[in-house]
């Protein structure tokens, strides 16, 4: 997540993101600069970092990825 907040600072974007290898959105992290939290819309100014992380909150998330590792 610091790469993520340094990428906000470096590259002046409002918003980063993660994904996957395949471009996908993973749910690992989204960052967001304070102002931009409780916009209407959606940011056009994001940037991505690819991670292979997975998004976990049900025992249905972990069997899933038990699944993928075998």
């Amino acid at each position: 997540m610091d790469l993520g907040i340094k990428k906000i600072i470096d590259f002046k974007k409002d918003e980063i993101i993660s994904v996957n290898d395949d471009l996908c959105q993973n749910g690992a992290f989204r960052i967001f600069r304070g102002n931009y939290v409780y916009q209407k819309d959606l940011s056009t100014n994001c940037g991505f970092i690819i991670c292979n992380l997975n998004d976990v909150h049900t025992i249905e998330d972990v069997l899933c990825l038990k699944k993928s590792k075998n």
